[in-house]
């Protein structure tokens, strides 16, 4: 009896599958990529933020720190879309957020939605570049409490989940779907 269920669940998820697999899905890599970019720098700048606390003391340039830290994770973010991305068999949270999944060992586009997706696009840059806003005080030198840090990244990384799962389309589904 388990076996047919277990057969049964596996056919339905084929079944899926192949049907997002025969839409023309437009790529949105671009996207991904600004999406990672923020995630990257959201979280450098709360590693930051932890060790000027720890330390309880602040760098001499706080500013330039800051925009060596934006750079970093910029090219970071490039690289990895360019060259990276190609050659790995796993995803990063933007190539999630915009509609990148793993079927079958292969990355492919899908819209799970089943509809334009640029005003979810627009609402999570948005939501990445007020998450970004919490640490601006780095750049003026401001020296942030261990319980400030670790309340701000807790909020972060779960604003940056509920991103990554309404992405993945784990809030809404096609009409007709169960």
């Amino acid at each position: 009896m388990k076996d047919n269920s277990l057969q049964l669940n596996q056919d339905n998820s084929t079944k899926r599958e192949e049907l997002l697999l025969q839409k023309a899905v437009k790529r949105h890599p671009i996207i991904a990529g600004i999406c990672d970019y923020y995630l990257v720098s959201i979280f450098s700048g709360a590693l930051i933020a932890l060790v000027i606390s720890i330390i309880n003391k602040t760098f001499q340039y706080p500013f330039i720190i800051a925009i060596v830290c934006n750079l970093l994770a910029l090219i970071f973010s490039i690289i990895y879309h360019a060259v990276i991305s190609k050659k790995v068999q796993w995803l990063s949270p933007g190539e999630i957020i915009t509609g990148r999944r793993l079927i079958h060992s292969e990355k492919v586009w899908i819209n799970q939605h089943g509809h334009n997706r640029w005003i979810e696009f627009t609402f999570t840059i948005m939501t990445f570049i007020l998450l970004g806003n919490e640490w601006d005080k780095l750049s003026l030198g401001y020296i942030f409490t261990i319980g400030e840090v670790l309340i701000k990244t807790l909020k972060i990384s779960i604003f940056s989940a509920v991103l990554i799962m309404f992405g993945n389309g784990k809030f809404f589904k096609k009409k007709g779907k169960k």
